[in-house]
């Protein structure tokens, strides 16, 4: 979330994105309501990619590494 960058459009509407992340990017009616819509976006886009068995693309200084867990741990 640190790289991300936040704008209102012409409407006043934020648009949240991340930069080095094609795709991802949300809006909203206020700065904080966009920086939200875009963690949804940012942890749907990455879960979606691991189901899929997607390569998540390196970004500079951050660290994505899978672990297995016990999924009965969060039932």
């Amino acid at each position: 979330m640190k790289r991300a960058e936040y704008h209102p459009d012409d409407q006043g509407i934020f648009i949240g994105k991340v930069p080095e992340c094609p795709g991802f990017f949300a809006q909203g009616n206020t700065r904080k309501e966009a920086e939200q819509n875009l963690r949804d976006v940012i942890i749907g886009n990455l879960l979606l990619a691991l189901q899929l068995g997607f390569e998540i693309p390196p970004i500079k200084g951050i660290t994505i590494q899978y672990v297995e867990t016990d999924a009965n741990q969060y039932k």
